[in-house]
């Protein structure tokens, strides 16, 4: 799996998009995100859950990520099921 639109953040501003990209045999599976479930969820740097108040971190392809939801570092995580 690729996320797709990773981005920088300077002092809590600017959003990115990111999206969940699933490779198989060198082509994309599940391009219109319906076959499989996106579950998404951040942390920070001492791996506690980032309860976000600005992203869209639900379920789904691709989620909104703000920077006003965390300092210093985050690591944002996808898992996918069907």
């Amino acid at each position: 799996m690729l996320l797709s639109g990773a981005d920088t953040f300077k002092n809590g501003t600017g959003t990115s998009q990111i999206k969940a990209v699933l490779w198989q045999s060198g082509s994309e599976i599940d391009s219109t995100g319906t076959i499989y479930t996106y579950s998404w969820s951040m942390y920070d740097a001492t791996n506690n859950l980032i309860t976000t108040q600005y992203s869209t971190l639900n379920t789904g392809k691709t989620v909104t990520v703000d920077g006003r939801d965390f300092t210093a570092r985050a690591y944002l995580i996808c898992q996918v099921s069907k």
